[in-house]
């Protein structure tokens, strides 16, 4: 699995994360307040 995410209906209780190289997940950087998957295009928190 190369992320992974927890949706919720309360944005601030959402949570995306990657897996790294070293196979821990690590959780995914947002952009102006989104956060972007990197595996499936259009998916996002915002």
């Amino acid at each position: 699995m190369l992320e992974y995410y927890i949706l919720h209906r309360e944005p601030e209780r959402q949570a995306f994360f990657t897996r790294t190289a070293a196979g821990l997940y690590v959780s995914l950087v947002s952009e102006d307040g989104v956060i972007r998957s990197r595996v499936l295009p259009g998916l996002h928190s915002g």
